[in-house]
């Protein structure tokens, strides 16, 4: 299985299409917002990993770890996974991509989806659920702005 896992969008192809047909100042506007798009789930992933779950407690070694509960964002432990999270642009920047995972950090698929043995702990579906409202609005606010300019 790959370390790195995206999530897609039905309908992407005909976007990337009417995105091409863009404007050169609308596409700018369009492409600085969906950076900060990207940026924002970035930032609410980090803290749903970050912040304390209500799963059991235990011990490794000397360090105790309160773990997160079947549905919860993964309990930050070492703290690679939160740091694994990163924003690319792609596509001359017409697509933002943010990924989890890599590396040392194999198990961030598994996490978000869960695994035979191991119930989910979604942190990047909802980030840009939670997200996603924001950036529609800003992007249709940048569309707005490059018409007006």
């Amino acid at each position: 299985m790959a370390d790195l896992f995206t999530i897609s969008f039905k309908g992407l192809t005909e976007i990337m299409r009417k995105f091409d047909a863009m404007p050169a100042a609308i596409r700018k506007g369009v492409q600085a917002e969906l950076y900060k798009g990207g940026l924002m789930i970035q930032n609410t992933a980090k803290r749903k990993i970050l912040s304390p779950g209500s799963g059991r407690t235990y011990k490794r070694r000397t360090v105790s770890h309160r773990a997160s509960a079947p549905g919860q964002p993964p309990a930050s432990d070492t703290g690679r996974l939160a740091s694994s999270i990163a924003v690319a642009i792609l596509g001359g920047g017409d697509v933002v991509c943010v990924s989890a995972g890599g590396g040392i950090v194999n198990y961030a698929v598994h996490l978000e989806y869960g695994t035979e043995r191991m119930e989910e702990r979604p942190f990047m579906r909802p980030s840009l659920n939670e997200r996603l409202p924001k950036i529609r609005e800003n992007v249709s606010a940048a569309i707005r702005k490059a018409m007006k300019g």
